[in-house]
């Protein structure tokens, strides 16, 4: 497989200041917070700057150049620079009116990619139409006159480029453009397919839930995508149902939100993060009261969203939202699309928190997300098939569209859970392709530094770095804070004749981690031919307040050994207590999915507690209510 090990990406590397958290918080304690957000804001645009004046973009993202003219105007600066950033942005756009490519943009300056990445001009043009909207009475008549081309040409590649409803972030971002840039040139056509694509979402959403869901990485662009159409539309009907989205987005996030760890918990896609979760959506948590501290590095147009919406927005989540976030003690269940098997689940207690979700949306998900509620900045307990045997993320894909991303082989699975307890079926060959592999290895990522940390029954040295050989019927136990944790991957199978081999190793996350792994193949480095390849684990997270408590945790976590997976035919199953789970390799579809033989299959939006998420987006467009 083409790996990278250091992606070339902008990145500036700031202080990180912190404050209190304050419940509820007050407009001057968040006033201060988007001081601190306008300071990092300020010193990126110098750098940046810089970088514009000495010649030295080649390679950045276009996207770049329109996100720093939008933080310059948001700051209250001429619209020279700006002005100058933008026709910059829009000078190696395809202007060829008969050409397939017409109106796009290249992803980097100077840059031309075997295969262009087509978000390219919806990226370019969210922070333009607000420029175009917003602060058009700042801007020259001339580069009004001399960008106006520009702008009907990219309304010409936004209406070619056919992204999927659940594809939630460039979706929200193709409505915002369609909006903002149809306002902005007197194009109402392309105002009427925003709002009809606005409805769209809506009424896919409240069937099937938020297809992107739970991202760290990209619940950020889905705000401030939603925030940048709310914020200046002047399309009443469209700016009621914004404000039901971006509702209903802040909703979600907040029933998803870990108190102690300040950060989204539970299953999350799109998470770019394997080992602790960070990304671009705890910036607006801690803009909105909910972290201490800002993220210390993040890409320019990250920044530069929550930093505008912070200035230029309305837009509030409500205290019920917030409320709702500040509670340890909550349940969600949600869909996050059509098939009766594409849903999670999000179990929270002040000791710990579980979630897992049905399927994979990409290749940067995390089915089983699992957190300790001690506060302390620790791994997320997690689940990858990996490739490289480093399986943190660290090695990085470079794809054809020039993008360098994490990335580990989507697995094809049933999966259920009942509370604390999770159990799991895996496929591990469906979704290898045609690339070759020297290594394969099912990793249970674990967070070292913990309390303790136990295998078979023997306490294991933190300190210690070498590799501890275990087997199929190897238990390993954590325990931190208040609760525990006892987990087991089992009934591995090996890809061309490979015997399964098993280690608990510390050997990744600069040493912040252990993993439990099962390589299913080590070898020479040649594509796989074996068409399915069983996998399964088991965990069980409990409180655990005493010595006494943990005591007896140690003592139960031998019932994990009881659980194998049973084969007949197609069909692969395992039980563990009240759950059940089987899985037709035929189609690689779960077909058994049960908690007290009671399918946990999910539709619709999140339900968390007592409140039904998806009542919010029932607004009416004329009354906005």
């Amino acid at each position: 497989m083409n790996r990278l090990l250091c992606g070339v990406i902008l990145v500036f590397v700031l202080g990180v200041k912190a404050l209190a958290v304050e419940v509820p918080m007050d407009d001057s304690a968040r006033q201060q917070r988007v001081s601190v957000l306008r300071d990092e804001i300020e010193k990126m645009c110098r750098n940046y700057m810089q970088l514009v004046n000495a010649d030295k973009l080649h390679g950045h993202s276009t996207r770049e150049l329109t996100h720093v003219a939008h933080d310059l105007l948001a700051m209250g600066e001429p619209a020279k620079e700006p002005e100058m950033l933008v026709e910059r942005a829009f000078a190696d756009q395809s202007m060829d009116a008969t050409s397939s490519t017409y109106g796009t943009v290249p992803w980097a300056i100077g840059v031309h990619a075997e295969s262009e990445d087509a978000n390219a001009i919806e990226f370019t043009c969210l922070p333009t139409g607000a420029i175009m909207t917003r602060y058009r009475s700042q801007l020259s008549p001339e580069f009004i006159k001399d960008i106006t081309p520009h702008l009907n040409a990219a309304l010409a590649a936004i209406r070619r480029h056919k992204v999927s409803v659940a594809y939630t972030n460039i979706y929200l971002m193709k409505i915002s453009n369609l909006l903002l840039l149809g306002e902005a040139i007197g194009d109402n056509d392309a105002v009427k397919l925003g709002l009809s694509n606005l409805n769209q979402w809506i009424g896919y959403t409240q069937k099937n839930g938020i297809g992107e869901y739970n991202s760290p990485t990209y619940l950020e662009t889905q705000i401030n995508s939603a925030n940048v159409a709310y914020s200046n539309t002047s399309n009443p009907a469209a700016k009621a149902e914004l404000r039901a989205v971006l509702d209903f987005l802040w909703a979600d996030a907040c029933a998803s939100y870990y108190p102690p760890t300040q950060q989204l918990g539970g299953a999350s896609s799109r998470d770019y993060d394997f080992i602790y979760g960070t990304g671009p959506a705890d910036r607006y948590f801690f803009l909105e009261g909910l972290r201490d501290q800002t993220p210390m590095q993040t890409l320019v147009n990250d920044m530069s969203a929550v930093f505008c919406d912070a200035v230029e927005s309305e837009y509030r989540p409500s205290a019920r939202m917030l409320a709702l976030a500040r509670q340890t003690d909550k349940t969600l269940v949600s869909a996050y699309g059509p098939d009766p098997w594409m849903d999670r689940t999000f179990y929270a207690t002040s000791a710990f928190s579980v979630g897992s979700a049905g399927a994979p949306y990409g290749a940067q998900d995390r089915e089983i997300g699992i957190r300790f509620g001690s506060g302390r900045k620790l791994p997320i307990v997690s689940i990858f098939l990996d490739p490289f045997d480093s399986p943190d993320g660290s090695v990085r894909i470079l794809g054809k569209d020039n993008h360098s991303k994490p990335g580990h082989i989507k697995l094809a699975q049933a999966i259920a859970q009942d509370k604390g307890s999770i159990l799991s079926v895996y496929d591990l060959a469906p979704n290898l392709g045609k690339d070759p592999y020297s290594t394969l290895g099912l990793d249970l990522i674990l967070p070292a530094h913990t309390q303790d940390l136990w295998l078979d029954g023997k306490q294991v040295n933190d300190s210690d770095p070498n590799d501890h050989p275990c087997s199929a019927q190897s238990v390993v136990v954590v325990r931190e804070g208040k609760a525990a944790l006892a987990a087991r991957i089992f009934g591995v199978g090996g890809f061309e004749g490979f015997t399964p081999v098993y280690f608990l190793k510390h050997d990744i996350a600069k040493g912040n981690a252990f993993r439990l792994v099962a390589y299913a193949y080590q070898g020479e480095n040649r594509a796989l031919a074996d068409k399915h390849v069983p996998g399964a684990a088991v965990i069980d997270v409990e409180q655990c307040d005493t010595d006494e408590a943990f005591a007896n945790f140690l003592t139960r976590s031998q019932s994990l050994l009881k659980v194998e997976i049973s084969r007949e035919k197609s069909v692969w199953r395992s039980t563990y207590g009240p759950l059940d789970v089987a899985l037709d390799i035929k189609g690689d579809k779960p077909i058994v999915r049960q908690d007290n033989k009671i399918d946990v299959h999910t539709s619709g939006p999140t339900r968390v507690n007592d409140w039904n998420l998806g009542d919010l987006l029932a607004v009416d467009a004329e009354t906005g209510k």
